[in-house]
C-alpha cells in the first residue's frame, strides 16, 4: 500500500538466499490484478487475449543488425497461420512499438497488455518495418491451449564454419553445429530451421550462404526451434 492506504500491488515473491526476508519483494501491479479480478467476476475464469505472434526483446545486437533506431519494443520472430496478426498483415521482423496509447517497452510488456485485453476488442498496433512506421488494426483473439539429422552442406563462411545445413520444406535445417564455433556460441543448434538470413527468406543452403555473404558484420538469422521462433545474431 502507499502512504494514503491505497492498494498499489499484491506481493507474490521475495528475494532470499537463506529463506529469510531481506526486504526485497516482487508484486503484481494493482491495475493488472484489477483486470484479473473483473474477468473472474464476469466470466468465472481468466480469458487471456492473444494476437498470434512469437516475440522477443530488442537487444543492442539486433538493433545494429536490423538498422533499427529504437531500443525498445517487441520483435516479431514468428506469425501464426490464420492468427489475428497474420490477417492484419504483421510480418516476421516487424518491431511492435505501440498498442493503442501504450508505448511497448519489451516483449513481456506486450504480452501483458494483449493478455489483459478483452477477446474481440479492436486494438491499434504501431510497428516498424524496414525503417518505416506502420499502423494496423486487429481484433484480439483468445489464447489457444495451445531432432536434427546429421549430414548436409558445410559452410565455408568464417562466421558459419562448424555448421552444416540441408534443405527443409520450411527453410534450411541445421544438421550439425560444432561445439565452440561462432554459430554454436551465438545459439544455433542442431535441428533448428533457418527461415531467413539478413531478412531474406531462404530455402536451400546455397541461398543461405549467398544471403550471409551480403553483410560483413553480424549475420541475422530468424530460426524456428520446435514450436518456438527467435532471432539470433552471429558475430
Amino acid at each position: 500500500i502507499n502512504l494514503k492506504g491505497e492498494l498499489i500491488g499484491i506481493n507474490t515473491a521475495i528475494l532470499s538466499r537463506t529463506g529469510g526476508n531481506v526486504g526485497i519483494g516482487f508484486a503484481i501491479p494493482i491495475n493488472m490484478a484489477r483486470e484479473v479480478m473483473e474477468q473472474l467476476h464476469d466470466h468465472g475464469e481468466i480469458k487471456r487475449g492473444q494476437i498470434g505472434v512469437h516475440i522477443q526483446d530488442v537487444t543492442h545486437e539486433l538493433m545494429e543488425a536490423m538498422d533499427l533506431d529504437v531500443a525498445h519494443g517487441a520483435l516479431v520472430a514468428k506469425v501464426g497461420e490464420g492468427s489475428p496478426a497474420e490477417k492484419a498483415g504483421i510480418k516476421e521482423g516487424d518491431v511492435i512499438v505501440r498498442v493503442d496509447k501504450a508505448d511497448i517497452r519489451s516483449s513481456s510488456h506486450l504480452r501483458n497488455i494483449i493478455g489483459l485485453k478483452q477477446i474481440g476488442e479492436q486494438v491499434e498496433i504501431e510497428l516498424i518495418r524496414n525503417g518505416e512506421r506502420k499502423t494496423v488494426s486487429l481484433k484480439v483473439g483468445e489464447r489457444s491451449s495451445v531432432a536434427g539429422k546429421r549430414g548436409g552442406m558445410a559452410s565455408d563462411i568464417g562466421l558459419l564454419k562448424g555448421a552444416e545445413f540441408t534443405a527443409h520444406k520450411e527453410g534450411v535445417e541445421v544438421t550439425h553445429v560444432e561445439r565452440g564455433s561462432p554459430a554454436f556460441m551465438a545459439g544455433l543448434r542442431e535441428g533448428d530451421i533457418v527461415l531467413s538470413v539478413n531478412q531474406e527468406r531462404v530455402s536451400t543452403p546455397d541461398e543461405l550462404f549467398r544471403a550471409a555473404r551480403k553483410k560483413d558484420r553480424g549475420i541475422l538469422m530468424n530460426i524456428r526451434r520446435g514450436d518456438a521462433a527467435l532471432y539470433i545474431v552471429i558475430n
